[in-house]
């Protein structure tokens, strides 16, 4: 005689995830502050939290950050956001470029793009949230790429389900 046993089990991602995850974006740009001095640490806080707040609740599509100037990039790094499970992998914060040819005239920049979930939010629900928000964001595009390569994929980082994909460009 045999048995068959089968269960399902449900994830749900929590902000404590969502921490985690932003967590792994905090350290980089930590690292980013000790090879260039910025962002302000008090900035990395704030953006953290803004962060986690927002990916809890599925609103971030992707996340970057870097050097540009004359409205292009010098260097930076981007997260997307998976929610399918397609990523698995966790790997450790760490490895950003530590040698980007800065003279001392770039701005630092973050972007935030939101996801189709924040898209359909009435503008009410967006501004209720915004208000809790540390990050006062306004519109406008990321810098523009200009001659350098990106390496796809570098760093991939996973919890409760959610997955981000970190790529890193560097201009020439």
């Amino acid at each position: 005689m045999s048995a068959t046993v089968s269960f399902t089990t449900t994830s749900v991602f929590t902000l404590t995830h969502a921490r985690y995850l932003t967590s792994k974006i905090a350290a980089d740009l930590h690292l980013c502050n000790l090879y260039y001095d910025k962002p302000s640490q008090q900035h990395i806080e704030n953006l953290a939290e803004e962060l986690a707040l927002l990916l809890k609740d599925g609103y971030v599509k992707s996340f970057d950050f870097g050097f540009e100037s004359n409205n292009t990039r010098i260097f930076s790094v981007q997260y997307d956001v998976c929610e399918d499970g397609t990523i698995k992998a966790d790997d450790d914060p760490g490895s950003i470029i530590s040698s980007a040819n800065l003279t001392g005239n770039e701005n630092f920049f973050n972007f935030l793009t939101y996801s189709e979930k924040w898209e359909r939010l009435s503008l009410f629900e967006k501004e209720e949230i915004k208000k809790i928000l540390p990050i006062k964001r306004t519109i406008g595009d990321p810098p523009a790429i200009g001659s350098g390569c990106w390496t796809y994929s570098d760093k991939s980082y996973n919890s409760g389900g959610v997955g981000i994909k970190r790529s890193t460009y560097r201009a020439y």
